[in-house]
């Protein structure tokens, strides 16, 4: 069933691509597509595929940067909202990575024993939300690949609240269940 969802991303992908005029590139017909996002200006797209992060720029057709990673099978990844770094989650010895989009280079990892299945980026542009496959989320400085908090609150897509003080994740408990986490008290 999971791979199903993902094969429609992958598809919806692609016809977006072609909708905007973006022929894909070869590896995108080879390689499996499991996250993108658009930058918060609309002017680039990241493309998460095996341990790279391409980022396509939509008004040249091209992609302009390949970012990599310890991580493999990407996930997940999100832009920074301002737009200057991106970050990823799959598997691998880094669960999570996030990169400075204009250098390339890597500003940190965090660790995670299994694969990471969704990041989200605060609007406050340091806190990150990651879900995993043991059904935990996690809150980690994006800065400095901290751990801040975490819970076993099942999910694997989460999503911050506008203020940024709250989470909501679904449930992968078997209620099909939508869950509140208040950040800033640590409650469910």
């Amino acid at each position: 069933m999971m791979h199903l969802h993902y094969r429609k991303i992958f598809l919806s992908f692609l016809l977006l691509l072609l909708f905007i005029g973006i022929t894909p590139p070869a590896a995108a017909q080879v390689s499996l597509i499991y996250g993108l996002d658009w930058s918060p200006d609309g002017s680039m797209i990241a493309v998460g595929r095996a341990n790279t992060v391409e980022v396509l720029d939509t008004a040249t057709k091209a992609i302009i940067k390949t970012l990599t990673s310890e991580v493999y099978g990407i996930y997940s990844v999100d832009w920074s909202p301002d737009g200057t770094q991106i970050a990823a989650g799959g598997t691998g010895t880094s669960g999570t990575t996030v990169w400075d989009v204009n250098t390339g280079q890597i500003v940190a990892t965090e660790p995670y024993p299994g694969p990471t299945l969704n990041v989200k980026w605060n609007s406050d542009n340091i806190q990150i939300a990651t879900t995993g496959i043991d059904n935990s989320i996690g809150i980690w400085n994006g800065q400095t690949g901290q751990r801040i908090t975490s819970a076993l609150i099942g999910g694997s897509v989460a999503d911050w609240s506008p203020d940024g003080t709250k989470i909501v994740v679904n449930g992968n408990d078997g209620t099909n269940r939508a869950y509140v986490a208040d950040i800033s008290s640590n409650t469910v």
